[in-house]
């Protein structure tokens, strides 16, 4: 999760560095929202390196959304795009 108000805008910068921060420029904060690879949850064997996007579906049930994550294949043909779903509380 970030905040996006204590960043400065760099719109205005030709090319950003592919490491690191600009010097002058104060970055987003930043805070881990969930961590699938925690060992609490059991998934660190299924599930991919790093997950691109996260959303949260309908509501079913009394007391349960889902949670669909997915991930791509970084153009590795023999890597699959993946989509996850869950039910949480």
């Amino acid at each position: 999760e970030i905040d996006l108000t204590v960043g400065d805008d760099v719109t205005h910068i030709a090319a950003l560095p592919t490491t690191g921060v600009p010097p002058g420029v104060k970055p987003v904060s930043k805070r881990v929202w969930i961590d699938l690879l925690d060992p609490r949850w059991g998934l660190a064997s299924t599930m991919p390196e790093k997950s691109e996007g996260i959303a949260l579906g309908p509501a079913f049930g009394v007391d349960r959304r889902l949670l669909l994550l997915t991930s791509d294949n970084d153009f590795l043909p023999e890597v699959p795009s993946r989509i996850d779903v869950f039910a949480v509380p």
